[in-house]
């Protein structure tokens, strides 16, 4: 039982780390399809002109920390950052552009 809930909660970074990936690969074709060099930065959580430029892009609502933590995106060094789990850097994530 013990070993059950120890691997439960290491799932969930990993969910989270997965939900930062697939946003990042959205937003990269958001930029290709749109012919356009920066996306806009800042949080992506609960943010309504980000979740309308990239809801054409998930079948569902744009993805979520399963902690309920805010998801936050720098153009500039093309990183994520989660308030509860961790920053997911260019390099974490393989770009496509």
């Amino acid at each position: 039982m013990q070993y059950q809930l120890r691997l439960s909660c290491r799932r969930k970074p990993i969910s989270c780390t997965k939900n930062m990936t697939y946003i990042g690969y959205r937003v990269q074709l958001w930029k290709l399809e749109n012919d356009k060099d920066v996306f806009p930065s800042g949080v992506i959580t609960d943010n309504a002109e980000v979740e309308k430029l990239l809801s054409p892009y998930f079948s569902t609502k744009v993805p979520r920390c399963p902690k309920n933590g805010t998801y936050v995106y720098d153009d500039n060094d093309y990183s994520f950052t989660c308030s509860v789990h961790r920053k997911l850097e260019k390099k974490d994530i393989l770009w496509s552009v």
